[in-house]
């Protein structure tokens, strides 16, 4: 098959992923569905158990435990902004990924920002404010404001900047070991921290049971879909350049945007299905 199948696949699981977590979590707690979903995926992880090699050093396992950490705020974050945000403005946002990720790669990698890369992180930014405004000359300030005042944004963007610093991170754990044993041995310590944090903020192996009990069902089906669009994704850029591969994934907030709008009832949805246009070619110029 070639490249744009895994490619338009993984763009279809991860829209399909975002809209049903957004489901969940208007019935579910934040932290429990987390969890749960933690395990979930690591239990379907071990279907890979094979290509796992644990003789790998004590420094990576240390590095990858690091990665883990963030990995476990930055979902745990995400999670909290779908749950309270309207799903036809977080996909959009979500754009700003490969913004952070350039950025991060300057300062710790000591990359250079080209001037399209530049155009590309001028397109997300003006895609986020024309995402909060409607009339723009009227209050030019107040979507600025908005955009940064409300806590569950902040959520989502220190969500991506957390995910940003793993990007980073990958380059190097990825020279020293392959993907199976990075993502199986991560997914073990994502699931710890997460039954770490349960059981200190919220109420513990209740909680855990709660969500199973609850909404297990769909958190279960949500791993498989996680899992889908990873592979799909990796497959994908296993046989083509990022730079094409990454610009149809991305087409995933596009396909959320529209159909979380309508499952949801989200209103302005012509100008938010604009802007995420334009925070897609935004994204694109970022990764060329």
């Amino acid at each position: 098959m070639e490249w744009y199948f895994f490619g338009l696949m993984a763009a279809i699981f991860f829209s399909g992923r975002i809209v049903l977590q957004k489901k969940t979590l208007l019935k579910e707690h934040a932290l429990e569905m987390s969890t749960v979903l933690s395990i979930f995926i690591f239990v379907l992880f071990f279907v890979f158990i094979g290509k796992v090699d644990f003789s790998i050093s004590f420094n990576i396992v240390l590095l990858i435990f690091f990665t883990s950490i963030l990995c476990t705020f930055g979902f745990w974050f995400l999670a909290k902004g779908i749950r309270h945000m309207q799903v036809s403005v977080t996909s959009p946002l979500l754009n700003f990924s490969p913004a952070f990720v350039a950025i991060l790669a300057v300062f710790f990698l000591g990359e250079r920002l080209s001037h399209i890369q530049f155009t590309g992180i001028s397109l997300l930014v003006l895609g986020a404010y024309f995402l909060e405004v409607e009339h723009p000359f009227k209050n030019p300030f107040k979507p600025v404001i908005h955009l940064f005042k409300s806590k569950y944004t902040q959520y989502l963007f220190l969500a991506m900047i957390l995910y940003s610093f793993v990007s980073i991170l990958d380059k190097f754990i990825l020279g020293k070991t392959d993907q199976f044993t990075y993502l199986f041995i991560s997914q073990l310590f994502v699931m710890i921290n997460f039954i770490f944090l349960i059981n200190l903020f919220h109420d513990g192996f209740r909680g855990i049971g709660h969500g199973i009990k609850k909404a297990g069902k769909w958190i279960f089906l949500l791993a498989m879909i996680f899992i889908a669009q990873r592979l799909f994704y990796m497959t994908s850029v296993t046989m083509v350049q990022v730079s094409l591969a990454y610009p149809l994934y991305r087409v995933g907030t596009l396909f959320s945007t529209i159909i979380g709008g309508k499952v949801f009832h989200d209103g302005h949805m012509a100008h938010r299905i604009f802007t995420c246009l334009i925070m897609i070619i935004g994204a694109v110029l970022v990764v060329i």
